[in-house]
């Protein structure tokens, strides 16, 4: 992870010399709707080239090695919906609380929806109480990643030299301070059999 002058680059390389990376940096408007999928591949390499041509030189030899098109996607997130469900209609997942990739939990949040919801509908008596209920049980820890996300992508944001430099110095003890402060995200039990004696397991 690389926090570069202009944005904010991460890769990782297998052992076959595959090599998967990102980049995140900011733009002061939101791009046009449909306008990141005509993106020409070659144009944006040399795009994230200059964005990138003052970090550790690593990030030059990967983009330079890029052959094939290069995705672009702008990081959306939903901090809050009024309410997840209405009668028979409930939303999980990215639907009812979409959340950047700052912190890597999106799937996460979504199969501990899919784990929750289910068992509502199994064990109570009816589709609308199942979601009332499970909104319940989830809006709370949804809500909190989101923060988190939101808080982790802006300390992504490029600063000035001197913010650099400081965060630089101050970087080893913020990721250990930091990875203790997000244990409850990381190590988060869904020990709902606990926590609700009525939601029994689900059948193997």
């Amino acid at each position: 992870m690389i926090f570069g002058r202009r944005g904010f680059f991460g890769y990782a390389v297998r052992p076959t010399g595959d090599t998967y990376w990102f980049s995140n940096f900011a733009q002061p408007e939101e791009p046009a709707r449909g306008s990141l999928e005509a993106v020409d591949g070659a144009a944006y390499r040399q795009q994230l080239l200059a964005l990138h041509r003052d970090d550790p030189p690593e990030v030059t030899r990967i983009l330079q090695a890029v052959t094939g098109n290069i995705g672009a996607y702008a990081v959306y997130d939903i901090l809050s919906l009024p309410r997840w469900q209405r009668g028979a209609v409930c939303l999980i997942g990215d639907s009812a609380h979409a959340v950047g990739p700052h912190v890597g939990q999106g799937a996460a949040l979504a199969l501990d929806d899919a784990f929750v919801l289910a068992k509502c509908l199994r064990d109570l008596p009816d589709p609308p109480t199942a979601f009332v209920t499970f909104e319940g049980l989830r809006r709370q820890r949804a809500e909190r990643v989101l923060k988190q996300s939101r808080r982790t992508g802006e300390q992504k944001s490029p600063t000035g030299w001197l913010g650099r430099k400081l965060r630089n110095l101050i970087l080893p003890v913020f990721l250990r301070q930091g990875a203790n402060a997000t244990e409850w995200m990381y190590a988060y039990p869904l020990d709902w059999e606990e926590r609700i004696p009525y939601l029994g397991d689900l059948p193997d």
